[in-house]
C-alpha cells in the first residue's frame, strides 16, 4: 500500500477529507486466491460506492486516522501496522458489499434527506446551543419523531451524535492550536467546562 494523499477544505468546521489509498497488485500476493479475491472486492465493482451509517463512519474514521499516526510517527512496526489496517479497511468494505445491495444511483428517502440536513445543520453549527426541540422546529418536523429516526438512520442518538461533534472538534484545536482548554470548550459548545471534561474523557478515553 503506498502512501495517502488527503485533502482539506479549508474550513474550521468539521466537514469531509478525502484520502485515497492506492494497492499495488503485489500487495495481495501473499494471500490465498480465494483471500486474494474477497479483499479485492471492492475493486471489481462497477460502482464501488457504499453508503454508511455515522456509527461505521466512524469504525472507518478511526482506522484512518490509525493509519494516518502510524505513517507520520513511525513507531517500531509500524509497517506491520498498516499492513493490518489496510486489510481490516478491506474486509469491511468487501462485507458490508456483500451484506447489502448496491444501486448505481440510490436515491434518499425524503426522512434520510431530512435527517442529513440535520447533521449538516449541527456540524455547522456544533458551537452554538443545539437542543433537541429548536432542532424540530428548525426542521418542521416532531421532537419525538426525529429523536427516532435520527438513531434509526445515522445509528446515533441525537445528544450522542451532537456530543462526538464537538469532541471531535476539540481534538482537532487541541491537536493543531495553542488555544486554553477553556477556550477549546467555549468553542465547542460546552457551557459548562465540567461537562466538556467528563465527555471528552468517556468519548476518548484522555483527559484533554
Amino acid at each position: 500500500m503506498n502512501p495517502i494523499r488527503s485533502t482539506e477544505p479549508p474550513s474550521n468546521q468539521p466537514n469531509h477529507e478525502r484520502i485515497v489509498l492506492h494497492f499495488d497488485a503485489s500487495f495481495f500476493h501473499s494471500y490465498t486466491s480465494e483471500e486474494a479475491n474477497l479483499l479485492m472486492l471492492p475493486f471489481t465493482r462497477s460502482c464501488p460506492l457504499l453508503r454508511l451509517n455515522l456509527q461505521e463512519r466512524m469504525q472507518i474514521e478511526t482506522l484512518l486516522n490509525s493509519v494516518i499516526s502510524e505513517m507520520r510517527d513511525q513507531p517500531t512496526g509500524y509497517s506491520l501496522r498498516i499492513r493490518n489496517l489496510a486489510i481490516e479497511l478491506l474486509l469491511f468494505t468487501a462485507r458490508r458489499m456483500l451484506n447489502h445491495q448496491i444501486l448505481p444511483s440510490e436515491e434518499r428517502s425524503p426522512i434520510e434527506t431530512k435527517v442529513t440536513e440535520v447533521v449538516r445543520y449541527i456540524n455547522a453549527h456544533f458551537g452554538e446551543p443545539l437542543p433537541l426541540d429548536m432542532i424540530s422546529n428548525h426542521f418542521y418536523i416532531s421532537k419525538s419523531y426525529l429523536s427516532r429516526v435520527f438513531k434509526e438512520i445515522t445509528g446515533f442518538g441525537y445528544s450522542e451524535y451532537v456530543s462526538i461533534t464537538r469532541i471531535r472538534e476539540a481534538e482537532r484545536l487541541l491537536r493543531d492550536t495553542n488555544w486554553s482548554i477553556m477556550q477549546i470548550s467555549e468553542h465547542c459548545g460546552f457551557d459548562n467546562f465540567s461537562h466538556f471534561g467528563k465527555m471528552f474523557k468517556k468519548l476518548t478515553g484522555l483527559s484533554p
